[in-house]
């Protein structure tokens, strides 16, 4: 899968950290220019792309892909 954030819209919620069955995210200490703690990646091969964080995700700051169609682009 491929996992993006968009550091610039994410707000520190969290709730991508939280929903995650695979513990894809994780804290991280870098800040985006809003001055918001924003998650890294931990283990992004893990992804079974359910896509939760995507949808609890109230910024919008998430998407999740298959790698293929990002390819196919």
């Amino acid at each position: 899968m491929d996992i993006k954030i968009k550091e610039e819209y994410c707000k520190g919620c969290e709730y991508c950290i939280e929903v995650c069955p695979q513990e894809i995210f994780q804290k991280s200490k870098r800040y985006n220019e809003k001055g918001y703690n924003v998650p890294e990646l931990n283990n992004s091969k893990s992804c079974t792309g359910c896509k939760k964080c995507e949808l609890i995700c109230p910024e919008m700051a998430i998407t999740i892909s298959k790698e293929e169609e990002n390819k196919k682009k």
